[in-house]
């Protein structure tokens, strides 16, 4: 697809359960099928849940974790601050 998308954890989340409309689904399965993109939070997000399914867990190993360095960290809040986006992880790769 040429541009990375890094995954919201509700969006893997509704995606696994099957909560999306179909138009969204058929967008994110080809977004997955090219390449998963999560950061070390919705890993810890997704695998923390005290009864974890295997198809998440499954999910979680075959993604690119993009783990948090300061560079993310300064990206993510100048992000945060021009767009004033109310959550943290809404780091476009």
């Amino acid at each position: 697809m040429g541009q990375k998308y890094l995954l919201d954890t509700n969006v893997v989340l509704d995606f696994m359960g099957r909560k999306l409309p179909e138009n969204s689904r058929v967008l994110l399965s080809k977004i997955i099928d090219d390449q998963i993109n999560i950061s070390a939070i919705n890993k810890m997000e997704l695998l923390g849940f005290k009864h974890t399914e295997q198809n998440l867990i499954a999910f979680v190993s075959f993604s690119e974790v993009y783990h948090i360095d300061d560079e993310v960290i300064d990206k993510t809040i100048d992000l945060r601050k021009k767009y004033e986006l109310q959550f943290i992880d809404s780091y476009f790769i």
